[in-house]
């Protein structure tokens, strides 16, 4: 804990790095280096697809039934070891719950499913992108898009 924060007071500039009190919201690889140049830029590096597939299992493990089946219900209850897998899930992709035909055989199946999800973010699963602005507060601003939950909500192009 405190790593955003310290990071902004070596370079000296409060924001250089995005810092959150209650969740990491830095929970991606951020490389700092003073820049040859006036322009900010930051290195974002996204999950490799080998940390993807496991988070995913590991997930899909903590929504198991007894059976051996994956539910696609949401735990009633918030202290759920499932609820919190229930809403990674619910965030890789929206809606894997509606519309189905009950729960997934086993985890494989599961994992199949949603390696098979394509949006922005599972898009870049694997994939290192620069970014590079004028200013800090633009660079702070074009970062905010890769974290869990940005301050002011955007979407990426």
């Amino acid at each position: 804990a405190g790593k955003s924060t310290l990071l902004n007071a070596v370079v000296g500039r409060r924001g250089a790095v995005a810092t959150s009190g209650l969740r990491a919201c830095t929970a991606v690889v951020v490389e700092v280096q003073r820049s040859p140049t006036e322009t900010f830029k930051a290195v974002v590096s996204f999950i490799s697809r080998d940390r993807y597939e496991e988070m995913l299992r590991k997930a899909l493990r903590d929504l198991s039934m007894q059976d051996g089946r994956i539910s696609k219900q949401q735990p009633a209850s918030e202290t759920h070891p499932g609820s919190m897998a229930w809403r990674l899930l619910a965030k890789i992709a929206p809606g894997f719950h509606r519309g189905s035909n009950g729960p997934w055989t086993d985890i494989e199946d599961a994992t199949r499913c949603m390696l098979r999800v394509r949006n922005w973010a599972t898009s870049r699963v694997g994939c290192t992108e620069e970014v590079e602005a004028a200013t800090l507060e633009e660079l702070s601003s074009r970062i905010s898009r890769f974290m869990e939950d940005p301050p002011n909500p955007r979407t990426p192009s």
